[in-house]
């Protein structure tokens, strides 16, 4: 394998988020919109089947997984990992965005890491690998980063009071100007 060059870091993405996900949440949060209880560790969801197939495959390897796992499964939250791979240039690439998910509604935070990877080696492989390196690169970046992962689970639960705000029967009741 040639040379790798790693970036990454901590963003934050202004989007919008799906009313759908909105109803479920309304119609299966506890008491005071708390966020979906506690299940056993699974960092990994996915947002197509060649990230889930280089994980089966793989797995999971970074330093922080035990403490990232557990942040997750104490916030009822799991981790969205969007991710792609290629040559161009003579070069393999690939590159990472990983977020948090409330596991019962589905709604995602705004903030989130993102690593690449490029070798010099240009062949799919080499691509799928620098994939894989740049998800697990991202994860040990959040994993490290105790106030990230605080900061990440604030937004998404802000986000959620202001869904179900938005949703309220009263909200929908109110006159519109």
């Amino acid at each position: 394998m040639g040379e790798m060059i790693k970036s990454g870091g901590f963003m934050r993405h202004r989007g919008t988020t799906a009313a759908l996900a909105v109803a479920a949440w309304w119609m299966t949060a506890g008491p005071g919109g708390a966020l979906a209880a506690p299940v056993a560790c699974s960092i990994g969801s996915s947002s197509d089947d060649e990230i889930g197939r280089l994980l089966d495959e793989r797995g999971f390897d970074f330093a922080g997984y035990d403490r990232l796992c557990a942040f997750l499964r104490e916030h009822g939250m799991k981790v969205q990992i969007t991710a792609r791979n290629g040559v161009l240039g003579g070069r393999a690439y690939g590159w990472a965005i990983v977020t948090f998910e409330d596991r019962r509604t589905g709604v995602r935070s705004d903030r989130y890491h993102t690593s690449t990877t490029i070798d010099g080696d240009a062949d799919t492989p080499t691509a799928r690998l620098a994939m894989w390196q740049s998800i697990n690169h991202a994860l040990a970046d959040i994993a490290a980063r105790p106030e990230s992962m605080a900061e990440m689970a604030d937004d998404l639960r802000r986000q959620i009071t202001l869904l179900r705000a938005a949703f309220s029967p009263s909200a929908s009741a109110a006159p519109r100007p």
